[in-house]
């Protein structure tokens, strides 16, 4: 019976604050973007188990200079979303009738700046699912 800790926590303080070597698997949805950098790599192998596994992703697609309008409708809610690059900076709104919109910004990472900072720790997998990229990182 596998037993699976949750940890919901600023990425950075909570990979400063494990011992090396205390999971077998990592996963991170849709949010490398935001703390992703050289430390936080190698932070990533350190407490990782030999062969354990990273698994993340994130969208494969620059984002447009001008915003970029997605809407749809998901069990009778409307939803809008826009987002547009400034910089190297990715700026997202989500809107939902009924709440206050959200918004949030991260930095563009290019998909071969991921692979080139995890390549020194990580045998890395990339699949392509239409704009976004699923990563499959082993330690090595």
């Amino acid at each position: 019976n596998p037993k699976i800790d949750v940890h919901i926590a600023g990425a950075e303080a909570f990979l400063s604050g494990t011992k090396a070597g205390s999971f077998d698997r990592i996963f991170c949805r849709q949010a490398m973007n935001y703390w992703f950098n050289d430390r936080s790599a190698a932070q990533l192998a350190q407490v990782l188990i030999l062969d354990g596994v990273l698994v993340f992703n994130t969208f494969n697609e620059k984002p447009p200079d001008e915003p970029y309008k997605n809407e749809y409708e998901l069990d009778g809610k409307k939803y809008i979303e826009l987002s547009w690059l400034v910089g190297d900076d990715v700026h997202h709104v989500q809107m939902r009738e009924g709440l206050p919109a959200h918004y949030s910004s991260c930095r563009w990472i290019p998909g071969e700046q991921f692979v080139e900072q995890l390549s020194p720790y990580f045998e890395v997998e990339v699949f392509e699912r239409g704009k976004a990229s699923l990563y499959k990182c082993t330690k090595r």
